[in-house]
């Protein structure tokens, strides 16, 4: 399959190391300065879960096949950016888009209402991989959990039946892609809501990350991990006013458990290195970023008329974070 990865940070050049040892035709797309970087090659420093749960450190050098700008017919083009910058990327893909299908691989807290203005059902999907870690130069650090998320792009709407079809087929053939190159896919009926619930878990991170001093400290302190779990909470409760069911998600059940006991089991948990490693690549989001999601959630949550007392007792810590 030839293969676009558009953004060339930790996830997308994970993403397209893992698709080209695949055996798959993989183009990743980067701003001229990062371009000239990437086209030396990057060491691979990864703990790679598609191995297993005790998988050991893959080390590889990878050569990508590094373009600038999309002037060529792609099957598929996978989106990693930030969730902010995913309406421009769009902007960019779509006109050049021609017979491909576009797998978004980003947070989306806005829906697919803008996605939809701009594409048609059968042209994407959407999906998350559970992967993270920073990029140092030309040397990636960090680690994949293995699995991932697929879904639809009629997110278990109603839709016309050759569009629901054309649209499951995109999915399908994900699943395989994604199967042929070791991970393990996970289908979700409604990855509008998915992504929606997931977005408001990492707003409640960002409360513990606040209250912390940052990501990496934040994975060692229990009681950020309670405050944590609680400001999840509030961010579930936005889900369920917007019309999602927080059950969507496997870590559900983790907010609803007295937090002590489950501050303790994830602090256990959270000082694997797998789970350092990518809390290290999230703690390499600028501070403008985690404000970002932080923000989202609250704004939503305000219109929505949703009590989110723990949420919003970290507003003056959220404002205070500072990039490192």
């Amino acid at each position: 399959m030839k293969i676009l990865v558009f953004g060339a940070g930790v996830i997308g050049t994970a993403v397209a190391w893992a698709l080209s040892e695949a055996g798959h035709d993989v183009a990743l797309l980067a701003r001229p300065q990062r371009a000239e970087l990437l086209a030396e090659g990057i060491s691979i420093e990864m703990i790679d879960g598609r191995a297993g749960k005790k998988a050991p450190e893959t080390r590889a050098r990878f050569l990508p096949r590094v373009v600038t700008s999309i002037n060529d017919d792609y099957d598929l083009v996978i989106v990693t950016v930030r969730h902010r910058q995913t309406a421009d990327a769009l902007e960019q893909i779509a006109p050049a888009l021609g017979d491909g299908v576009v797998l978004f691989l980003t947070s989306n807290w806005e829906g697919v209402g803008f996605i939809d203005a701009v594409l048609s059902k059968r042209q994407y999907a959407l999906g998350k991989v559970f992967a993270g870690g920073v990029l140092n130069g030309d040397v990636l650090t960090g680690a994949f959990v293995g699995e991932l998320v697929l879904g639809s792009s009629v997110c278990g709407q109603q839709a016309e039946a050759e569009t629901a079809a054309a649209a499951q087929r995109n999915v399908d053939v994900l699943v395989a892609l994604f199967t042929e190159a070791g991970f393990k896919p996970k289908v979700i009926e409604n990855m509008e809501q998915w992504n929606w619930v997931d977005f408001a878990k990492k707003a409640g991170a960002v409360c513990g990350a606040a209250q912390a001093g940052g990501l990496v400290p934040f994975v060692e302190d229990r009681r950020a991990i309670q405050a944590f779990l609680l400001a999840g909470r509030d961010g579930l409760a936005v889900c369920k006013a917007r019309g999602a069911d927080p059950k969507i998600d496997d870590d559900y059940d983790m907010f609803r458990m007295p937090t002590g006991p489950m501050s303790r089991l994830l602090h256990r948990v959270f000082r694997g290195e797998v789970s350092r490693r990518i809390a290290t690549g999230y703690g390499a989001h600028s501070a403008e970023d985690l404000r970002a999601i932080y923000e989202d959630v609250v704004a939503t949550g305000v219109a929505l008329g949703v009590e989110m007392p723990h949420m919003l007792s970290h507003a003056d810590e959220i404002q205070k974070l500072r990039d490192d």
